[in-house]
């Protein structure tokens, strides 16, 4: 069961939808590693598929690549110390398309590359050979037809040098709202959001 955010009309009026994005605090060593260089307060992100009876999951992880498991399990308690449901502005067609897009991915493999955005991708034409958790959620969207204006953050490390999509930068996206929340995140764009609704 999705608990809403109590008070927060926009949420109770858009309750979560396949493609909608999950977010968690990880409790592993690498989520560690992710939060360090970045202030969302979150590690991981997957796509919330199927219906209210049976959500599913589907992300990637280094482990299984693209996969595909139970909401119950991956906000669990020794998977998650935080989670939070981001709800994306689009149509039912689009989020069809998303979603089409993502679970065609399964089984692919875990790969963090950096991003260019001057080259423009036919994942038709060009099959992709792997992709991230962040990645893998803006692709599905942009190969839908909508792009979610995320944020690219450059970052400069030995091992990882050019400009990689952080938990931050989904959360940035103009067309994304906080709906569903275990706690307040300091410095989370949406808690104005739901401040606002509340008044």
């Amino acid at each position: 069961m999705i608990l809403l955010l109590t008070g927060n009309a926009w949420a109770l009026e858009h309750p979560p939808a396949p493609g909608d994005m999950v977010f968690r605090q990880g409790t592993e060593p690498v989520s560690d590693v992710v939060m360090a260089m970045d202030n969302s307060g979150y590690s991981h992100v997957g796509m919330l598929v199927g219906e209210p009876d049976n959500w599913q999951v589907l992300h990637a992880i280094p482990e299984a690549g693209v996969t595909l498991e139970p909401l119950a399990s991956f906000i669990a308690p020794e998977q998650a110390s935080l989670h939070a449901i981001y709800h994306i502005e689009a149509s039912h067609k689009l989020r069809q398309q998303a979603v089409a897009f993502a679970e065609s991915r399964l089984g692919e493999p875990f790969r963090i590359t950096a991003h260019d955005a001057s080259i423009e991708i036919d994942h038709e034409a060009s099959p992709s050979t792997g992709t991230y958790c962040t990645l893998l959620i803006h692709d599905a969207w942009l190969a839908a037809g909508l792009d979610l204006q995320a944020s690219f953050k450059r970052i400069n490390m030995p091992l990882a040098r050019g400009d990689f999509l952080l938990p931050s930068g989904l959360q940035a996206s103009p067309l994304t709202h906080l709906i569903s929340q275990d706690t307040i995140i300091s410095g989370d764009k949406n808690t104005d959001k739901q401040a606002q609704t509340e008044q």
